[in-house]
């Protein structure tokens, strides 16, 4: 069974209808942000307002996200 099976059937759908649709290489991305511990860097509006030089767009992580994203796609 594939990850993306499990990942399908872990979301219950709301009254049977809707769909949760993952697109290719997007588990990979997230495995490999996780891996990378990306979430640790993710700076917030909250976090902008305690310190100015805090970007809250996360530009480092967009830019890493899409580098990713792009080679997943080949």
């Amino acid at each position: 069974m594939d990850v993306e099976y499990k990942l399908w059937h872990m979301w219950p759908q709301k009254n049977g209808q809707g769909n949760v649709h993952v697109e290719p290489g997007a588990l990979d991305v997230v495995s490999q942000l996780l891996q990378r511990r990306v979430q640790h860097d993710v700076c917030d509006f909250d976090n902008h307002l305690d310190d100015l030089t805090c970007d809250w767009a996360n530009p480092q992580i967009n830019k890493l996200l899409t580098t990713l994203s792009a080679a997943a796609q080949d």
